[in-house]
């Protein structure tokens, strides 16, 4: 795996899973769930992206690129197991183009929701997450693409999302 694939990945994948957080839990007014969409804008830098989720739940925040995983929402924590996917992530086989060096990786796999804070108590649930990640790596002097650990990419490009069923109480 290049260090390409393996800094895509870390952009997103946190150890140990994520949790969605809050700094202001506040109530949430459905109290039967439904189908949810996960949408997570990765950083590349590892200075924290963008999280929305839309349907059965309407709340977005920041994330943060660290060893907890958190993503500040404005009514709640929700904490996931993404073992499934960085599993995926990390086993992706990225597609390189030879003769221009660009390239591209897709991931996708299932999500528990493993427990909920604020609006999201006693929430249950899960979606699958899929990642695309693309990038421009470097030739080397004699003119192949630079896949060493130490090569950066020209420019890369990161997207997650996802849809699942949400149950609150």
């Amino acid at each position: 795996m290049t260090r390409v694939t393996k800094a895509a990945i870390a952009c997103f994948v946190l150890m140990g899973g994520l949790t969605l957080g809050s700094a202001a839990a506040s109530a949430q007014s459905s109290s039967s769930g439904g189908s949810i969409q996960v949408w997570l804008t990765p950083s590349l830098t590892g200075k924290g992206g963008k999280i929305l989720i839309t349907g059965a739940i309407a709340d977005s925040g920041v994330t943060k690129g660290n060893k907890t995983g958190k993503a500040v929402l404005k009514k709640g924590t929700i904490t996931v197991n993404l073992t499934q996917f960085q599993a995926a992530q990390n086993n992706a086989n990225p597609q390189i183009n030879q003769s221009n060096c660009s390239g591209f990786f897709t991931a996708s796999a299932p999500v528990p929701i493993v427990s909920g804070t604020g609006a999201y108590a006693g929430i249950s649930g899960s979606f699958t997450l899929n990642s695309q990640f693309a990038f421009i790596l470097p030739k080397t002097k004699s003119g192949a693409c630079n896949t060493s650990n130490n090569a950066n990419p020209i420019s890369q490009y990161g997207a997650v999302s996802g849809s699942g069923t949400v149950t609150l109480p």
